[in-house]
């Protein structure tokens, strides 16, 4: 009867230590997985806030301050995720959608619009319907920011 005893512990025993050596390399390969990020926004501080947030949780980013310098890196570059501000001088967030839309590269992007802007929510659906991933209001709260990077 104790040698089964010892046979079960040590099978519990082996059990409990591949279960903890599987969760670790599956955190590992949660946390490895390395999102290249393009953020379009013509302030510089917002830009440094999110390259730092982004590149604490591991991943690139990639920074421009206008609409023209963000449609070029997009077309030109593969990324995760794109955060977009809406409203910026000569060349918007707006024009860049508009762009990626008629070449219908808006498809193969997921385009995350970020706005202060008070817009209304009919005209951020119609940006969805364009093919916008999502919208987040600025300023940008740090969990929602976490959630969307977790989500990608």
């Amino acid at each position: 009867m104790s040698n089964e005893y010892v046979t079960e512990k040590k099978i519990e025993e082996l059990n409990q230590s591949t279960l903890s050596v599987l969760e670790n390399d599956i955190d590992h390969a949660c946390k490895s997985k390395t999102l290249k990020i393009l953020v379009v926004d013509d302030s510089k501080d917002i830009r440094e806030v999110l390259s730092e947030l982004i590149t604490i949780q591991g991943h690139e980013a990639v920074m421009v301050s206008n609409g023209r310098d963000g449609l070029n890196m997009i077309e030109n570059n593969a990324f995760d995720l794109v955060l977009l501000d809406l409203l910026m001088p000569e060349f918007s967030g707006l024009d860049v959608i508009d762009s990626l839309e008629k070449t219908t590269m808006i498809k193969f992007n997921k385009i995350v619009v970020m706005t202060a802007s008070a817009i209304s929510t009919e005209e951020l659906s119609k940006l969805k319907n364009k093919g916008v991933y999502m919208w987040m209001r600025k300023p940008i709260k740090l969990n929602e920011l976490l959630c969307l990077l977790r989500s990608i």
